[in-house]
């Protein structure tokens, strides 16, 4: 039975379990649950992780979702940890527990110790986990916000499947850490007819980069790709009529992540219709690799890993789904480096919905609307402490997020402005 067929197969299985559709007279019911917390913050990736590390460490009740079996999303690809405007105390925790791991290598062209690093994505796996350990924080795998409940234009809750449970999920301040605004798509915000694709990459080992450099010559390559420079990219074809991929240099030796240009179109609101577009994004992922194993210098070329996710991106809607960032710097919560070396600014308004209140992005969605580049680890990190310190206060206090003082939240993350350093001085 091929792959294709296998994956429909077992779709058709568990679909009327979720359903609860009737076969034979019976219903087949799922178990649910009941949760109550002050903060859940939907997403394990780094900046859904710090999210609810910040919440839970500002004094909230703190539940994390991943719909995966592993928190620390795309990163665990490995990551080069740069962009990063203000280095906090759970930054500093997170980097000490990474190198007690053995997980963090400083890059030959910085001094030791200094930002940018390069962080080993098996180890991150585990350095997250203590992190939401020691804070505290509960943890929730293979479990996915499926719905946002909402009462009177405030958030009440949201609800969460898992492999054999429903979670009837009570709370006042939830965030969307997904990356691909799954709960911003429901609350109704977000237009739901924006397009969602899936985008096949796989980690691979055993590619030679100065051979490819060296082959094709026309393509664009990255300063440091041909000498194994971690976070450096090559876009071009792999092989003789090869599409135009993109290839970028891991932190672990000898291994490199290859975006393919395979898109499949998903459904934004229906889980079976995204687990459709992964499973066949995989499947011509795979016969790309049968292609590659064939081409001359690429026998030896293994599949290493795959990410615990694919790349998911959708087309941006029409009109902007958070205003645009405030440079008042009384509004300021959170910065980070962009592009330019300029520090690129987050107001509370870029972070917190006005409707329904109570619902917060942070991570990729924050950036993608504040036009900071999709893949600023910084902002990832900086955006979702700030998200969960404004979400716990809220919680606390009974308030919308907005109704938080950024002063506070500044003050909580011992963040200092450029403009404050400058007037202190």
């Amino acid at each position: 039975m091929c792959l294709r067929a296998a994956c429909h197969k077992l779709v058709s299985y568990i679909w009327p379990f979720i359903t609860k559709q009737r076969r034979n007279g019976n219903t087949y019911m799922i178990e649910q649950k009941n949760l109550q917390y002050d903060v859940v913050s939907a997403g394990g990736g780094l900046s859904g992780v710090f999210a609810a590390a910040a919440a839970a460490r500002t004094g909230a009740k703190t539940l994390l979702l991943e719909r995966t079996g592993m928190l620390g999303g795309m990163a665990v690809q490995g990551i080069i940890l740069r962009e990063v405007y203000h280095q906090t105390e759970l930054l500093d925790k997170f980097l000490s527990i990474l190198k007690d791991l053995g997980g963090l290598y400083n890059l030959p062209a910085y001094p030791p110790g200094l930002l940018p690093v390069a962080i080993n994505g098996e180890t991150l796996k585990l350095a997250l986990f203590r992190i939401c350990r020691e804070n505290s924080v509960d943890v929730l795998l293979y479990s996915e916000a499926c719905s946002l409940d909402q009462h009177k234009g405030k958030v009440s809750g949201l609800r969460a499947l898992a492999k054999n449970m429903f979670f009837q999920i009570e709370a006042p301040v939830v965030i969307d850490a997904t990356g691909t605004g799954d709960l911003v798509r429901r609350s109704g915000v977000w237009h739901t007819e924006s397009s969602l694709y899936a985008y096949a990459a796989v980690i691979l080992t055993g590619m030679n980069p100065a051979l490819l450099c060296h082959r094709w010559k026309q393509a664009f390559v990255q300063d440091g790709f041909a000498a194994g420079q971690p976070g450096a990219q090559y876009c071009g074809p792999l092989y003789a009529g090869s599409p135009v991929c993109t290839v970028t240099i891991c932190t672990e030796p000898r291994r490199c992540l290859v975006e393919f240009p395979v898109k499949c179109q998903a459904d934004s609101l229906n889980p079976l219709s995204r687990t459709q577009a992964i499973a066949e994004a995989h499947l011509k992922c795979f016969k790309l690799m049968e292609t590659l194993n064939r081409a001359p210098g690429f026998e030896q070329v293994r599949l290493s890993s795959l990410p615990p996710q694919l790349i998911l991106r959708q087309t941006p809607p029409g009109k902007a789904l958070l205003p645009e960032a405030s440079n008042i710097p009384e509004n300021i919560a959170a910065a980070a480096i962009g592009e330019t070396g300029a520090v690129q600014y987050f107001s509370l308004e870029d972070l917190a919905l006005s409707q329904p209140g109570g619902l917060m992005v942070c991570g990729r969605l924050a950036a993608i609307y504040t036009h900071t580049n999709e893949m600023n680890t910084g902002a990832a990190l900086a955006t979702g402490e700030a998200a969960g310190v404004c979400g716990a206060l809220a919680a606390q206090k009974g308030c919308h997020p907005r109704e938080i003082n950024a002063s506070q939240i500044r003050e909580t993350l011992e963040l200092t402005l450029t403009e404050e350093k400058e007037e202190k001085k």
